[in-house]
């Protein structure tokens, strides 16, 4: 588990992002959202376009890894995704990151 904070940003600044487009190396990555209604997590769609995922109450995000593409061939693929915060308030993310022992 890892804790992250995103500062507040302005909701106008579409070029700063509070966590980069990247991919998770591991096999899955679990976040809870609470509170689901609150934007950040953008996804990279099939079509190269960020959408927001339509995020449902006591539920989590699953996001698949790096690794997990390895492991079958590619069959599913990692998922793209960032962060953006224009709230106007801190945002905190406690992601469980799950994969494998390199032993």
């Amino acid at each position: 588990i890892r804790a992250l904070y995103y500062p507040p940003q302005e909701p106008s600044d579409d070029e700063t992002t509070g966590l980069g487009a990247h991919t998770d190396v591991q096999l899955v990555t679990m976040i809870a959202q609470k509170p689901f209604d609150s934007p950040g997590p953008e996804v990279l769609n099939a079509a190269g376009r960020w959408i927001s995922p339509n995020l449902e109450p006591e539920t989590f995000v699953f996001n698949l890894g790096d690794m997990m593409g390895r492991l079958t061939n590619h069959q599913f693929l990692a998922t793209v995704h960032r962060v953006i915060n224009k709230t106007g308030k801190p945002r905190y993310s406690l992601p469980f990151f799950f994969g494998l022992n390199n032993d």
